[in-house]
């Protein structure tokens, strides 16, 4: 089909490798931005989670009694799967601590629970006490324009995990399709550009045997016509 060094491959190539390398800026691109949506969907469940609880923070600061706290949040987690701990933490370390297997108070968590700025963060990885690797969003608490503490929300990564395979495969199946069928455009236009030039040659190499009167018929409405 394709002449080892002929013009044919040449431009099989040329269109393949530019189909190749936009499809590369395409994967590039549309990968980091689906799970950059995925992220922002659990950021935006967990802030939901965090508001949600605010208002029994809010009566506990004032009682200094978290049981509705803990009744709320264990209300969250049995309603909600994907919520994995809530943990309530005051500016002295005491913390409230609610998850899977129940709930509990500490005095003193660690840094890792008051965050050196005052805003809004989130990570993906393993937390710590917990020891799992998890979606962990922490807000700041004020009351009466108070710091009082922080409310920290942690979400499963099951579902962000199989919708991050979801996209890998989707994308790796498109990207597979969009290779063969790059290749088989580009052998296509490749045949079909070089064909007046091969009928050309081929006149020329019976003018150069004594044929002179070989004619080119060539309707290729372009300068291999002219020429």
């Amino acid at each position: 089909m394709l002449k080892p060094t002929g013009i044919t491959l040449r431009i099989t190539l040329l269109a393949w490798t530019v189909t190749l390398a936009t499809l590369a800026i395409f994967v590039s691109i549309i990968i980091p931005e689906q799970k950059r949506d995925l992220r922002a969907e659990l950021q935006s469940k967990a802030s939901g989670v965090a508001v949600a609880l605010q208002g029994e923070v809010a009566s506990a600061t004032v009682s200094d009694d978290y049981s509705s706290v803990v009744d709320h949040a264990m209300q969250v987690l049995a309603g909600d799967k994907a919520v994995d701990f809530l943990v309530i933490t005051k500016n002295d370390g005491f913390s409230v601590i609610v998850d899977r297997a129940g709930w509990r108070t500490q005095s003193d968590t660690g840094q890792y629970w008051l965050p050196q700025v005052r805003q809004p963060s989130s990570d993906l990885g393993v937390v710590p006490m917990f020891n799992q690797r998890l979606f962990h969003y922490a807000v700041p608490f004020d009351y009466n324009g108070i710091q009082w503490g922080w409310i920290h929300v942690g979400l499963s990564l099951e579902s962000y995990d199989r919708n991050s395979r979801q996209v890998y495969l989707r994308t790796g199946l498109l990207a597979v399709a969009c290779v063969f069928l790059g290749l088989l455009a580009s052998i296509f236009f490749a045949r079909h550009f070089v064909q007046p030039i091969l009928g050309l040659q081929s006149v020329v190499e019976q003018i150069a045997g004594g044929d002179l009167k070989a004619r080119a018929h060539i309707t290729s409405q372009d300068e291999i016509e002219q020429l």
